[in-house]
């Protein structure tokens, strides 16, 4: 009967033992378990951040990948227009789209995107504010390439200055077979700084014109004006394109005339004759071909 008691005792004794041990053992391994999870959280949270690179280092990476994407595009054999095909000037067209549209892609998720480094930001929003107004001006090729080319090749003067800035500020690398690139870009920004220097002087020469009505006794209007060259250059040639307003702001068509042999501070004479109203504004577009083989445009000179 003793051994009965004491087997019942030690048997109650022993299972309370083995539930408080089982209790022990579950909040062991739960903490453990946290321990492990938090453990883990931090490591991922470390492994995520050291494997996302900033916006700083992944645009200079794509803004490389997309120069070479167009420049691949543009210097494929493969791809080459025959200058003789009946489809040429439309098919360039549509190719150098192509070509602007590839670094758009590669370059459009960075719009809005903050930058660590400010200066950063403010030439990836202006490399890619080039590259829209660059798509803009395709409008008027074929149509209006007067206006083409002024807008195209100002825009592309400032990419030019753009990416030499990136490359030079930024040590960026290029693919040693666009190399080339890099170097003619130099020889064109130095061209664009001067052919913005000439158009800056120019329009200064021409848009404040005094432009003097001549009565022609035939009923038509005459006008004259007396333009001096303001730079310590030579002209062989300048071409001078007049969009006529008058009065009422009607657009009256567009006179040429010409001066050639333009020397440094020479002063030359436009004539435009035979008009068939009174003019109020002169808009001017020049063409112009220096002594030395420059060449430039600019349109609206006076707007």
């Amino acid at each position: 009967m003793l051994e009965a008691k004491a087997k019942a005792r030690f048997t109650k004794i022993a299972g309370s033992a083995l539930i408080i041990s089982s209790l022990l053992l579950t909040s062991a391994c739960a903490d453990t378990d946290a321990s492990v999870d938090e453990q883990s959280e931090v490591v991922e949270a470390s492994e995520s951040t050291e494997e996302s690179p900033s916006a700083d280092e992944t645009f200079l990476e794509d803004l490389v990948e997309a120069w070479v994407a167009r420049w691949d595009l543009l210097t494929d054999p493969e791809q080459a227009i025959p200058v003789d095909d009946s489809q040429y000037a439309e098919k360039y067209k549509a190719q150098v789209a192509e070509a602007v549209e590839l670094e758009l892609d590669k370059l459009d998720p960075y719009r809005g995107i903050e930058f660590s480094d400010d200066d950063l930001g403010a030439r990836a929003a202006n490399y890619i504010g080039l590259l829209d107004d660059s798509m803009d001006s395709l409008q008027y090729m074929n149509v209006d390439d007067s206006k083409y080319q002024s807008t195209w090749f100002e825009i592309y003067d400032r990419r030019t200055i753009a990416i030499l800035e990136f490359v030079d500020v930024y040590e960026l690398e290029v693919p040693e077979q666009h190399a080339n690139v890099i170097v003619d870009m130099r020889l064109n920004a130095e061209l664009a700084e001067s052919r913005g220097e000439i158009e800056e002087s120019l329009a200064d020469a021409f848009c404040s014109l005094d432009w003097y009505l001549v009565d022609s006794g035939y009923g038509s209007f005459d006008y004259e004006a007396n333009v001096t060259n303001p730079l310590d250059i030579d002209f062989s040639s300048v071409w001078v394109d007049v969009s006529l307003i008058d009065a009422d702001g009607v657009n009256r068509g567009t006179e040429f005339s010409s001066i050639t042999n333009w020397r440094a501070g020479q002063t030359a004479l436009i004539e435009l004759y035979f008009l068939d109203s009174q003019i109020s504004n002169f808009d001017i577009s020049v063409q112009w071909e220096t002594s030395d083989g420059g060449y430039g445009e600019a349109s609206s000179l006076c707007d």
